[in-house]
């Protein structure tokens, strides 16, 4: 069998002619797998495998047949070849003989998997004119394949390359293939169905795990053999499962007598062995069930990492190793095998040393990633065996190895003997003898123990895992300090307190940094030690009495040192700045900035800092921050709240870990292709996120909270001598302002003796601004809220010095425009000191001339000069008409009337009395219809009218120039005077020309008017004298509120005819109950021209549609037609009553 294993091939026995199976065997063998085939019918559902086939051709000897029931697979002859290539009267004198001999061998041994191979000469090519016979194959089939015709094939002069001989090389390799997979398939149920009967089997008496396991390996080498690694390595993890159920349930009480030669006494800790497929040393030992545990896991590991290997996996070899070591040990543990100390450490640090190295060599660069990130854990897994056998052992650092020590090594090595690692000529340094060689000294330890510390570092970098490669640099730092290189070891305990600290483990951090501290101390480094004291004695995770015993140290060394030493830290953990209040944003030149200051104190207890100050920059012109930042209080909360996703605050005074770039660029060569011609080549890097990054897009803060880089305190908020106990404490910083400009709150610092705590403010966003505010003055009205024209009223000048101020002694001088007069109550000399952004305030009477041509406001500047600060200020003061007067004509027939209202500008009350209106010609008279002595009140709430009777004294007046006078009186005039005011307005084409009448009459009784039932509307318009003669007009019915529907024409053009005209319109009331008539409506018929400028004016004009064609016309103005129906109103009554009736009542 281990000849077949190591050949590799399934057994396929050849007889018959043997010359002619020599001629052939060659290209059969390499024929068979050229190409591959689908192995679907397989036992218990598994999956369609492809296969490419392969057979082991040998003589055929009955000796070597096996019994069809036999156990065995790997050592059995699979298929049986009989070839022929002898005419028909050599077949029936010797061949027949010989077939029908090898046939009855076959099938005394129950083999069914045979084939009859027929090689003959092309017969198309012999020329014959006899009678076709029965040939060599016809008789072959008839004789022994009977109903089984897929027995037989025939070759066609297999030695030559013509196309027939070609189909007929196909055809037999095709049947061939087919054949050997269903003998396989075969073979393998049955084989299986056996395996399987004899696992069910597991819980009987007498039943042993290790002939099972020999059995199931069976199954696996056939599968090995055929190339389905994966299935046979299914094989081996169902036996591993098995193995460990068997082991838990020992320990639990259901006692195994085969497990008992297992857990013997271990003497050999060799380690694992990898360098052969098949250990077959190993596999006697485990089939005599003389194998340790340790043995037998070794030999079970390496055939799965064997079949791994063939499937190009050596990750998962790694992969699986830790696992595999650690449930080996466990069941170690759970069997209580007695093992010397220090002996499964051997044992574990050569096996992981073997599955690295054998990893690696069969690892490519594509692989390199999922490769190493299961060997990293294997390295450090290594390192912390040999770091257990060098306590073990005496050979750490410091240590003296005593008798027992040294004794102790001596077994140990003389455990690690295996006769394959004895014999292997290996290049590389085995792993055997390396750890010989680091068991041999002290500095041989060292050596190989920081040598293998390294390689797991790097290798937990390479893939990203930082935080486990700086675990593996706090063992280091303790190793180094025990060596007494504290430089070395400073530098790893710096990165596991960043680690720490990065991941929010505060007590861990701090109780790391003591050690720091004490390394930095030995060290004798004043400045390195300062620094880390101050975060010792500021920490709450540590004891009070630590913080205090560092904080008493810190104050001592500082008061030693010179004072031109100079310390910069960082104040995060160390001073807390809380919150930061500005109060006034925006301040005046000359005026104080404050910033209230919310700090805490972390040290244990109070101290008295120098100063603290915060550093301002001014803001650059072209990037203004946002102008709502200066309208209000400004409250800055620095400490990120709790449960937020805040930037934390990484330890301070240690640079912050960053992300190692990989050590090698990867590419992918791409070649672009069209019509099998290369148009294009390139070169991409796979990794290329790892190494580049957009620095314009995400620029370095050199403000950021990681620099120590004290910044230009020369402008900026200062407090000094400061006391702050433990905990939160409020400073108030005061700076003053000498320069207008946009400033930003940039650092923090807060001075300690020696010691300089900073803090970046630059990502807070706190900006004020310093302003000039320029002096301004304000004219404001005393007893109204607005000035008014025509009236003398008091004001208040108010000067707002802004930035300026103002001495005793300094004087104004003020400047009207035309048509108003100031005049100044008191003095215009300043007698006081006034500072900035004060009001000084002068009292004035203020007198606007009324605009007699026009009612709109005027507005008038007033100047102010101040001899002090040699500026004419200017303001604009608004003064507006005291009344709004309006005029409307009414008419009743042929007589006229003007109402004229006046109405106030301002809740001040106005008493007017004496209202005369003339007529500018002597054609019309006017007639007062008011009390002549009546006094009436206006405000803005309140108006008065007067109505006046217009009289012609001539037949046709066109227009009237008409002007109104009234006097006026107010509360507000400061010279209580009465004044007179005027308004003119002229009225055009006022006479009435036309009274127009119309009712609504019922057609059948002339008196009531029903719903639905037709009425007439009659329309009389009568003319008076001063219409012309022969007027066209047009009449226009409207009846509105869907009330009413016009049945016909509701616009006609008309002429009067003696002065009259008469028309009755049909119309419909849709509705019951009182209701307005249909407006009637006339207007001046115009004329279509025929020239554009006409056209355009008749665009112009109202134009209403008809049945026949577009009528033009003109509206007359108010007052020449008098409508005399207007508001009457018609009962209309319902058609039927019933219980539901619809009444309109409109008002």
């Amino acid at each position: 069998m281990y000849n077949c294993m190591m050949e590799g091939k399934p057994i396929v026995t050849c007889h018959g002619d043997q010359e002619l199976f020599s001629q052939l065997h060659t290209r059969v063998v390499q024929g068979l797998p050229k190409e591959p085939t689908e192995w679907k019918s397989r036992s218990y559902g598994r999956p369609p495998r492809t296969l490419t086939l392969e057979a082991s051709f040998v003589p055929y000897d009955a000796d070597i047949l096996t019994e069809e029931d036999e156990p065995v697979l790997v050592s059995r002859p699979y298929f049986h070849i009989f070839w022929t290539a002898c005419d028909l009267e050599s077949y029936k004198q010797t061949v027949k003989d010989e077939l029908a001999e090898w046939q009855a061998v076959l099938k005394n041994k129950n083999i069914p998997d045979w084939l009859i191979v027929v090689v003959v000469k092309d017969e198309s090519k012999v020329k014959t004119k006899l009678l076709p016979r029965a040939s060599v194959l016809d008789k072959v089939k008839s004789d022994f394949c009977g109903k089984n015709s897929d027995r037989c094939i025939v070759l066609t002069e297999p030695l030559k390359t013509e196309q027939k001989s070609v189909e007929s090389w196909n055809n037999f390799f095709v049947r061939l293939r087919n054949l050997l997979l269903t003998a396989y398939s075969r073979q393998m149920t049955r084989f299986e169905n056996n395996m399987r009967t004899l696992r069910e089997k597991r819980n009987e008496k007498g039943w042993n795990y290790h002939e099972y396991f020999i059995v199931q390996e069976e199954l696996a080498f056939m599968l090995e053999m055929l190339g389905v690694w994966e299935d046979a390595l299914v094989q081996y993890d169902e036996l591993d499962a098995m193995f460990a159920q068997f082991v838990e349930n020992h320990a639990a009480g259901a006692l195994c007598k085969w497990l008992y030669p297992l857990i013997g006494p271990c003497t050999n800790w060799a380690g694992l062995s990898l360098a052969k497929q098949i250990n077959y040393d190993m596999r006697d030992l485990v089939k005599h069930n003389k194998a340790s545990l340790l043995e037998f896991r070794d030999y079970l590991f390496s055939r799965q990492c064997a079949l791994l290997f063939e499937l190009r996996r050596p990750w998962e070899a790694a992969k699986r190793a830790l696992n595999y070591l650690h449930s080996t040990i466990q069941e170690m543990m759970l069997l209580e095998v007695e093992v010397p100390e220090g002996a499964l450490a051997c044992w574990v640090f050569l096996s992981c040393l073997e599955v690295l190295n054998i990893s690696e060599k069969h690892s490519d660069k594509l692989q390199i990633d999922k490769y190493s990130l299961y060997t990293a854990s294997l390295w450090d897994h290594a390192r912390k065996k040999l770091k257990e056998l060098g306590n073990v052992c005496g050979l750490t650092p410091g240590d003296e190895p005593t008798s027992q020590q040294l004794s102790r090594r001596v077994d140990l090595a003389s455990g690690m003997l295996s006769k394959e690692q004895d014999t292997d000529p290996g290049k590389k340094l085995r792993p055997v003898d390396r750890l010989r060689q680091a068991l041999s000294s002290n500095n041989s330890f060292k050596k190989h123990y920081l040598e293998i510390c390294e390689l797991a570092m790097g290798t937990y970098k390479h893939i990203g895992r930082f935080r486990s490669s700086r675990i593996i640099g706090r063992d280091l730092a303790d190793f180094y300090i025990k060596m007494n290189e504290l430089q070395k070891a400073e530098t790893f305990l710096q990165d596991t307190i960043k680690m720490y600290q990065q991941e929010g483990w505060q007590n861990l951090a701090d109780g790391t940094m003591l050690e720091l501290a004490q390394c930095q101390k030995n060290m004798q480094q004043p400045q390195k030690y300062l620094k880390t004291a101050c975060q010792i004695s500021c920490s709450h995770n540590l004891k009070t009495e630590e913080r205090k015993t560092y904080f008493h140290q810190v104050m001592e060394l500082l008061s030693k040192q010179d004072d031109k030493a100079i310390y910069s830290l960082k104040s995060s953990g160390i001073f807390t700045m809380e919150e930061a209040v500005i109060v006034t944003p925006s301040v005046s030149l000359s005026e104080d900035f404050v910033v209230d200051l919310k700090v805490t104190n972390h040290f244990p207890q109070t101290i008295t800092c120098n100063k603290v100050s915060i550093s301002v920059i001014k803001c650059k012109p072209d990037q203004p921050p946002n102008p709502s930042l200066f309208t209000q209080k400004k409250i800055c909360h620095i400490r990120t709240p709790s449960l937020t996703n805040g930037k934390y605050e990484h330890l301070a005074n240690f640079q912050p870990i960053k992300k190692q770039l990989p050590a090698e660029l990867e590419f992918v060569a791409t070649i672009e292709k069209k019509e099998d011609k290369i148009t294009g080549v390139g070169v991409t890097c796979v990794n290329d996120h790892e190494l580049l990054k957009r620095l314009d897009s995400n620029p370095q803060d050199v403000d950021s909270d990681e620099t120590t880089e004290r910044g230009d305190y020369s402008m900026g908020l200062l407090a000094t001598n400061i006391t702050l106990a433990p905990g939160e404490n409020t400073i108030q910083l005061i700076m003053k302002c000498e320069e207008e400009s946009v400033f930003h709150l940039r650092q923090l610092c807060v001075q300690l003796k020696q010691m300089y705590f900073l803090k970046s403010l630059t990502s807070c966003g706190l900006y004020f601004r310093v302003v000039c505010h320029p002096p301004a003055i304000h004219l404001n009205p005393v007893n109204s809220e607005m000035f008014l024209m025509g009236i003398e009223q008091e004001a208040v000048l108010e000067v707002n010095t802004g930035s300026l101020s103002l001495s005793p002694g300094d004087q104004f001088e003020l400047f009207p425009t035309s048509g108003v007069d100031l005049t100044v109550i008191g003095d215009l000399v300043q007698n006081v000191a006034v500072g900035p952004n004060k009001l000084v305030k002068i009292s004035v009477t203020v007198f606007c001339e009324e605009n007699s041509e026009s009612d709109q406001n005027i507005e008038k500047q007033i100047l102010c000069h101040v001899t002090a600060w040699n500026k004419t200020l200017e303001t604009t003061v608004t003064f507006v008409h005291p009344f709004e007067i309006s005029h409307k004509l009414h008419t009743s027939k042929e007589r006229k009337y003007i109402q004229l209202t006046v109405q106030g500008s301002t809740v001040s009350e106005f008493k007017l009395s004496r209202p005369e209106l003339c007529a500018l010609t002597a054609d019309v008279d006017v007639y007062l219809m008011n009390n002549p002595t009546q006094q009436l009140t206006v405000s803005n709430v309140q108006a008065a009218n007067y109505v006046w009777q217009v009289k012609c004294n001539t037949a046709h007046v066109s227009a009237v120039e008409m002007g109104l006078t009234v006097d006026h009186t107010c509360v507000l005039d400061m010279a209580g005077l009465t004044r007179r005011h005027a308004y003119s307005f002229s009225i055009h084409n006022f006479q009435t020309r036309y009274l127009l009448t119309y009712d609504v009459l019922s057609v059948e009784d002339k008196r009531t008017c029903k719903v639905g039932k037709m009425c007439s509307l009659e329309v009389k318009v009568k003319s008076t004298e001063l219409a012309p003669q022969d007027e066209r007009l047009v009449y226009k019915v409207s009846t509105g509120q869907q009330a009413w529907a016009v049945s016909g024409k509701s616009t006609e053009v008309f002429k009067l005819t003696d002065g009259c005209y008469k028309n009755n319109i049909d119309v419909l009331p849709l509705r019951a109950g009182f209701i307005h008539l249909p407006r009637v409506f006339i207007y001046k018929y115009s004329k279509m021209e025929a020239n554009a400028s006409a056209e355009k004016q008749a665009d112009e004009k109202p134009k209403m549609k008809t049945d026949q064609s577009e009528i033009n016309f003109e509206e007359f103005d108010t007052g020449e037609v008098y409508d005399d129906s207007g508001s009457k109103q018609v009962h209309v009554k319902p058609e039927q009553c019933s219980n539901d009736v619809e009444i309109s009542v409109v008002s």
